[in-house]
């Protein structure tokens, strides 16, 4: 384990403390610039450079289509819920987890491989290995797309 933690890379660890930061501010109502909402689908291409990453097969690339669409269903359904107000140019919305568990997980994630690929690089060709790990990224990719999406669709108002 302490092989794991030095041979990591310095700047993981502000990075880590960043997202964190990020994460819990995430839990308090906020009033936040639309733009901000509107980029946050590029997180999924986080995602994309992840799985381009990985050794190519039709396996992972499908299992990243499925995960992503799947998030992109739940985190357009989840959103309405947490939307106070939206402006001309901000949103209002509610504190909630989802977003903290997602940056975690992709941040975790992606840890994870870089690990895997360093401790044990045929791990990383192995199937089950690919499936589980393009659904987790592409789960969490998705969500924030989909959450996205549901702000875009929602009329300038507030909601109760």
């Amino acid at each position: 384990m302490m092989q794991i933690l030095e041979r990591t890379p310095v700047w993981v660890w502000p990075l880590l403390i960043g997202l964190i930061f990020l994460g819990l501010r995430s839990t308090k109502d906020r009033t936040a610039p639309l733009w901000l909402y509107y980029a946050v689908p590029f997180l999924g291409l986080l995602g994309l450079r992840t799985v381009f990453s990985l050794p190519q097969g039709v396996i992972v690339w499908i299992g990243f289509a499925v995960a992503f669409m799947v998030g992109e269903s739940i985190g357009y359904r989840l959103q309405i819920k947490w939307i106070i107000e939206k402006l001309a140019k901000t949103i209002r919305v509610r504190g909630e987890w989802f977003t903290f568990a997602m940056i975690m997980i992709l941040f975790l994630s992606n840890f994870v491989l870089g690990v895997t690929r360093g401790v044990s690089p045929q791990t990383v060709s192995q199937p089950i290995f690919l499936v589980i790990f393009v659904a987790v990224i592409g789960f969490a990719s998705g969500s924030f797309t989909g959450r996205s999406l549901r702000i875009i669709h929602v009329k300038n108002t507030t909601m109760v």
